[in-house]
């Protein structure tokens, strides 16, 4: 099956998942036509997005959590519900050593609340799991995502303390303790801060470097999205919410409960990924979800999906000098940056970047053409350090300062959407 195919099955499942149950069959005959091949298609892999629907039970109108000044965990996903909760302590209350002050959110697997440290005087983020979440999967998903972050150590990662778990009338209810991040999601760090371009390409490159770190450690994330990363106070961006993370090297067998089941936020999925193709996840698909992190860092908005494609719009991107003044070479710039992006956000998986860090590397290098008021030397000289040795580096030429590296990848993507357009069909990604 094409691209464009899977592209357009993509598109009606998010529009189908905006109607409500009963009206969702109509819809998708109407869309579909005499295509019945779509049609089959399209119904097949409903049932798997809701599954993910009911992970989070009829979803209820929410509220954004926040707190004078500033906004914590609960803009990452953990929503305050407006229902009462059910069988939930009466706040403030004891957690082992901890005191329990404030709910800050509650998602799919638990509740997170913000604790002070009473001999320590510091305070925490604990996660507690659901007390509506008995099943053996379910507390063996929750000790999972602790055991994951314990392999984790690095600055733009969560990090977590202890795991343990309290004696309660329903059985042993298991936690565990995070490090408290005072702060804000990705996208509302940057609008709020007003960062120009090459401060947000500078943010998303570490995010990158942070995605790279769980990659080496064999960690796939399979959540990335802008509510998952949040920036503290420092500037730092801090990726959280691995519960849904897996390890690379597990074994299909190890699979099975989940093969043909969606796992994730389908606005930030990769195609295998909303296809249920659980046993292909790789780095790749992380990458996938930055690519559309990027754009929609960089640019306002996600890609817009018309006609089974993906709209890549760079053209808004616009970075400005401390005169004000645009580069002279923005043309140039808004072609790397597609084609970095088109790379991301390619659809079959073999044609993405293999790394974040990749991803990372090469939007580093694109901040050598906006980073004031470094000229095309400066950038020569970064992207030497950057791609080779100083011993074994040496340009092509002094007229294409950007690396060799990045130019093939860029040419490559960029072909890529020629080769469509000149069998006349659409490009998968295409852009203005």
């Amino acid at each position: 099956m094409s691209d464009e195919f899977h592209l357009r099955v993509q598109e009606l499942l998010e529009q189908a998942l905006q109607l409500d149950s009963p009206q969702r069959p109509a819809y998708l005959k109407r869309e579909c036509g005499r295509n019945d091949l779509l049609l089959q298609e399209v119904l097949s892999l409903l049932p798997h997005y809701e599954q993910m629907r009911a992970f989070e039970p009829e979803r209820p109108q929410k509220t954004a959590l926040s707190m004078p000044g500033t906004t914590t965990y609960g803009e990452i996903a953990l929503a305050v519900e407006q229902e009462p909760p059910e069988a939930e302590p009466e706040l403030p209350f004891a957690l082992g050593q901890y005191r329990v002050v404030q709910l800050l959110g509650r998602g799919g697997m638990g509740v997170v609340y913000r604790a002070v440290h009473p001999t320590l005087r510091k305070e925490f983020a604990i996660k507690v799991l659901r007390t509506d979440l008995v099943s053996y999967e379910d507390r063996w998903r929750f000790a999972f995502e602790a055991h994951i972050l314990r392999q984790l150590r690095h600055p733009g990662i969560a990090q977590i303390t202890h795991a343990s778990e309290i004696s309660t009338a329903s059985g042993p209810q298991p936690y565990f303790v995070l490090e408290y991040i005072e702060g804000e999601s990705l996208i509302r760090y940057a609008e709020s801060h007003k960062l120009d371009v090459d401060a947000r390409l500078g943010l998303f490159c570490r995010v990158c470097e942070a995605v790279e770190y769980a990659h080496w450690h064999g960690v796939i994330h399979r959540d990335l999205k802008p509510s998952n990363i949040l920036v503290d106070t420092t500037g730092q961006p801090k990726v959280l919410d691995f519960g849904i993370a897996r390890l690379a090297e597990l074994q299909a067998d190890a699979l099975r409960n989940e093969r043909g089941r969606f796992v994730g936020t389908p606005e930030y999925a990769s195609p295998e990924q909303t296809r249920g193709l659980t046993e292909q996840l790789t780095p790749r698909s992380d990458v996938y979800s930055l690519g559309l992190i990027a754009h929609e860092l960089l640019t306002g908005r996600r890609p817009r999906l018309e006609h089974g494609q993906l709209q890549l719009d760079v053209s808004r991107v616009c970075p400005i000098d401390k005169r004000g003044r645009a580069p002279s070479n923005l043309n140039e710039f808004h072609y790397f940056l597609k084609g970095v992006l088109c790379n991301a956000l390619a659809h079959d998986e073999a044609r993405r970047y293999a790394s974040a860090g990749e991803l990372g590397a090469d939007m580093e290098a694109l901040r050598g053409i906006v980073a004031p008021p470094r000229g095309w030397a400066a950038l020569k000289n970064r992207l030497r350090d950057l791609i080779c040795p100083r011993s074994q580096w040496a340009p092509s030429s002094a007229s294409r300062p950007l690396s060799a590296v990045l130019r093939k990848r860029v040419s490559m993507a960029l072909e890529a959407e020629d080769h469509y357009l000149q069998q006349g069909r659409p490009a998968p990604h295409s852009g203005s």
